[in-house]
């Protein structure tokens, strides 16, 4: 650009790559008689056409390493991150109902179980507090509270094998 300060260079880069993008447009709704139409750009078909095919158009975040006219404003991305935002906040709380219902299944559960004798070695404890127990449908111990067990020996039993399994924790770190 000769005629423009250096200063204007890359302003100019972009009322180029605009005017260029948008020339369809400019055809269709300026007249034949148009100012615009007797600069050289328009009246070289062959370089319009060159320059046209260097136009890229995109969203500021897909531009490959240089900023590059895109026509569209900036706040536009805003709207697509809010977009991507409310979806995966939409999944998130999908998510969260799951998993609310399969601790609520455990929940119910929790006042039936009977801790018995049957807790006899660490081994069984250990796999009782991690794992629970699908035949007899205990849940996994770790998932369980003392305040929703029924009877004060359940309670009392449940706060040994947590104090018993946090003391391995403890030890094997």
């Amino acid at each position: 650009f000769p005629t423009l300060p250096a200063s204007m260079n890359r302003v100019a880069e972009f009322v180029l790559a605009s005017v260029l993008h948008h020339v369809d447009f400019l055809k269709a709704n300026l007249e034949p008689q148009h100012i615009l139409w007797q600069s050289t750009l328009f009246r070289e078909q062959e370089c319009l056409v060159a320059l046209k095919s260097k136009v890229v158009c995109c969203m500021p975040k897909e531009a490959r390493g240089r900023m590059e006219s895109t026509g569209i404003p900036p706040h536009v991305q805003q709207y697509i991150q809010s977009d991507e935002l409310l979806s995966s906040l939409s999944k998130i709380q999908q998510d969260m109902v799951e998993m609310n219902q399969y601790m609520n299944r455990f929940r119910q559960q929790q006042s039936d179980i009977m801790l018995t004798e049957e807790f006899g070695t660490a081994m069984v404890v250990w796999n009782m507090w991690f794992c629970g127990n699908a035949s007899k449908r205990i849940p996994p111990l770790r998932l369980v509270s003392a305040s929703s067990l029924n009877g004060k020996n359940n309670k009392k039993r449940f706060s040994d094998i947590k104090f018993l399994v946090e003391s391995f924790e403890k030890h094997a770190r």
